[in-house]
């Protein structure tokens, strides 16, 4: 037990203090290192107050960069579609979700590879909404949100700091719902409680380590690390709606 705890905070702050760098990754590289000796679905639920409290100390940190007027549509979508992504749970289909994510992700990759200087921000409302509603739905049915507004702040191209701020009060509106709902339907047991809880300790190591690369590593190393993880996650999702 005292190794399997051990491991469990070693990836939550190895996933914090990528995501304080990036803006994103958490639940990508936490679970993906906890499914190595642990159920996917354990693992799932291993992150839900270690990913929202790094979404509040990041956000607590940069809130001088943050704007709010290009995320208000995306934000009221994330919170209409969340509590619908709960309850829905076994009628939305996995398969079908995560091809639309890999075609929505495949989109955002040609536009920052080929249009590094030319592309336009995507419309607030015409694509900002729907991207949330389906971050929204994926949020509250898998706690897999983040690609559809990863892929709708990248397009902005925003200065570093001000890309992971917003990325962080999107994720943190989904996480809340999220957790709130997990703690109605009594989801968790006792002890993955208490594990969360032990893992929200390492956040504020992985936030300042993640804080400190986001500030001295030169941004076009930052953003190249973005695209980068933008494709892995394209490739887990094609691979996901494949089988």
């Amino acid at each position: 037990m005292a190794a399997q705890l051990i491991l469990i905070l070693l990836a939550i702050l190895l996933a914090a203090i990528i995501q304080a760098s990036t803006g994103f990754g958490f639940g990508l590289v936490a679970v993906g290192i906890l499914t190595v000796f642990m159920p996917v679905q354990d693992a799932a639920f291993l992150n839900a107050l270690p990913a929202l409290a790094l979404n509040l100390t990041l956000i607590w940190r940069l809130y001088q960069y943050l704007q709010w007027d290009d995320l208000k549509w995306i934000a009221l979508a994330i919170i209409l579609a969340t509590p619908i992504g709960v309850v829905g749970l076994l009628m939305l289909n996995a398969r079908v979700m995560n091809g639309i994510l890999a075609m929505v992700l495949a989109v955002a990759i040609l536009r920052s590879v080929f249009n590094r200087s030319g592309a336009r921000p995507w419309h607030p409302f015409w694509l900002g909404f729907p991207m949330g509603i389906l971050s929204g739905l994926l949020a509250g049915a898998y706690g897999t949100g983040g690609p559809p507004v990863i892929a709708y702040v990248q397009s902005y191209r925003y200065e570093m700091h001000r890309h992971v701020v917003c990325l962080q009060l999107l994720l943190a509106i989904a996480g809340t719902i999220r957790v709130i709902s997990l703690l109605m339907q009594n989801a968790l047991t006792v002890e993955q409680w208490m594990l969360n809880g032990i893992g929200v300790l390492v956040i504020p190591l992985g936030a300042l380590i993640g804080l400190y690369l986001l500030r001295r590593l030169p941004h076009s190393l930052l953003r190249n690390a973005i695209l980068a993880m933008l494709v892995l996650i394209m490739v887990n999702c094609l691979v996901r709606s494949l089988v």
